[in-house]
């Protein structure tokens, strides 16, 4: 039941996001074609459920095709993309595609398989997510243990219930950062393992 229950909300919700956030996503290729001149989008190979390879879609935010990026290689324009998650839009069609769920654990580069303990290997389990509870409570980019788990615990304690809470802490944790009320993000927690 959850499996199908997260499936059509999967769905519903990110048709009724792409309609209603199609003006900022719309105004954002044109701002990129404008001022950056060239393809405003960028596909990334990403491991999917069980390991399965997809491509995730971003809008472009760099000046060339490099996935890690340095400060050269962002453009004025594909900063502000980033700061608010703007980029991310796309990726509402990976999960009308079924390559992405809402929530889930964030679909890391198929190099990085091989380097999962067996314990963290079960992140694979489960759809991928555009937001997660990795995402609500690890800030550090560097601290890949913690991320991986709590990819695990989401693994195992996944319910609709869970899924709900980490959308709208996602909601607001967001709300609070670009409204200033949270500096750094280390400020908000929301699940205590």
């Amino acid at each position: 039941m959850y499996i199908f229950s997260k499936k059509i909300t999967d769905y519903l919700l990110s048709l009724l996001l792409l309609i209603l956030l199609s003006p900022l996503l719309l105004f954002s290729i044109f701002l990129i074609i404008l001022f950056d001149r060239h393809n405003p989008f960028f596909f990334h190979l990403r491991a999917g459920k069980n390991g399965k390879p997809f491509y995730l879609f971003k809008l472009r935010s760099m000046k060339n095709n490099k996935y890690l990026a340095d400060s050269t290689s962002i453009t004025k324009l594909g900063y502000f993309l980033r700061k608010y998650k703007i980029d991310e839009l796309p990726q509402l069609f990976n999960v009308l595609k079924g390559d992405l769920s809402i929530v889930g654990p964030r679909p890391l580069l198929i190099s990085y398989i091989d380097k999962y303990s067996t314990y963290h290997r079960s992140r694979l389990n489960v759809i991928p997510g555009i937001t997660g509870l990795s995402q609500i409570n690890v800030f550090n980019t560097s601290d890949w243990k913690k991320k991986l788990d709590f990819d695990v615990i989401y693994v195992e304690q996944k319910s609709f219930y869970l899924d709900i809470k980490i959308i709208f802490n996602s909601i607001k944790l967001i709300f609070l950062i670009l409204t200033n009320k949270v500096k750094i993000k280390e400020d908000f927690k929301f699940y205590k393992s």
